[in-house]
């Protein structure tokens, strides 16, 4: 197989699958014949080619779509499926991650704060015991995020 056709193949495949499941009503994959499959299919055909095709810039936009397709697959299919915008940040987080190119301290970043918010939202018992997010009716969460940020942006290299 040529890796310069790659994409366009898996893509061209999985949008065959998808257009075969149109047809036909096979009720095990009934939740797959919705819109967000088609995001979940771009974001397969970009992690494809960057993962067999050599071309790594694509795991960016490849974790985006997977992840945006699978989060709103959920949102379709699962009436408790979490919806916070916390998790298109968690999303952002893990493609800057992966992306291997100067992004994983950015990635983790990301990663830690959409954790800490989902926390939030969630609110499990230890978490609201945390000392670090309250202090006297006064949140220490935006200080410390802003604190890391100028961290980063004046004394970090």
């Amino acid at each position: 197989m040529k890796k310069q056709n790659l994409f366009i193949s898996t893509f061209l495949v999985g949008m065959g699958l998808y257009f075969l499941l149109q047809e036909y009503s096979i009720p095990m994959l009934s939740s797959f014949r919705s819109w967000p499959t088609i995001l979940i299919i771009l974001g397969l055909s970009f992690l494809s080619e960057a993962m067999l095709g050599g071309k790594k810039d694509n795991i960016f936009p490849g974790v985006f779509l997977l992840g945006i397709g699978i989060h709103y697959h959920g949102l379709l299919t699962y009436s408790s499926w979490f919806q916070h915008w916390s998790i298109y940040l968690f999303i952002i987080g893990l493609a800057f991650f992966l992306r291997n190119q100067g992004g994983r301290k950015l990635g983790i970043l990301l990663l830690v704060i959409s954790a800490i918010f989902i926390l939030l939202q969630w609110q499990p018992a230890w978490f609201q015991n945390l000392p670090i997010l309250s202090f006297d009716d006064i949140s220490l969460l935006p200080l410390i995020l802003i604190g890391f940020g100028l961290y980063l942006l004046f004394i970090s290299k």
